[in-house]
């Protein structure tokens, strides 16, 4: 500890300053703002959704953006290669839109968005493992866990599903 602080207090020229300076300090600094950067996100859209519990998961994003960056694995794999944030920010936007506008678009209530996100993870998750079975590289030892993920889910599943039927015809 004695170390670190010397490096942060004054520099010299010695391999413990330039671990602390060259490797550490950079990673540190990117944490602070990556984490920054999503608890404005998760402010926002909790502000634009009117729920305080409102989180990407629930919206679809999460499944959205795996199942496009998935898709590209499979379809475009030399071009994912070079850009796979790009598919899954793509991903991510069509699944929070298709979530926004099978809610109601405006006049959605924050419970009906929630409930079309989770309907819309629900479905993207499903054609993610669909893609995962039936994908011809799936034996090359690319798993990336949705098979045991739903699975833990399934209770989880059925009670949105069956307060989706209750809560969905009733608001309208």
């Amino acid at each position: 500890m004695h170390v670190v602080w010397d490096a942060l207090t004054g520099r010299q020229d010695s391999l413990e300053h330039n671990m602390v300076w060259d490797l550490r300090m950079p990673r540190t600094v990117i944490g602070i703002l990556a984490g920054g950067a999503l608890a404005v996100a998760g402010a926002l859209l909790q502000t634009i959704t009117r729920n305080p519990l409102a989180a990407s998961d629930t919206l679809g994003i999460n499944a959205g953006a795996y199942f496009v960056v998935v898709l590209g694995a499979i379809a475009f794999p030399s071009l994912l290669s070079q850009s796979p944030f790009l598919f899954a920010a793509l991903g991510g936007l069509l699944a929070a839109f298709a979530a926004y506008f099978m809610g109601g678009g405006r006049t959605s209530s924050p419970v009906r968005l929630a409930l079309s996100g989770m309907i819309v993870s629900m479905v993207l998750g499903s054609f993610t493992s669909a893609l995962h079975i039936f994908s011809p590289w799936r034996h090359k030892g690319c798993s990336f866990g949705v098979q045991e993920h739903l699975s833990r889910m399934t209770g989880v599943v059925c009670f949105m599903l069956c307060l989706g039927w209750l809560v969905l015809p009733s608001s309208r």
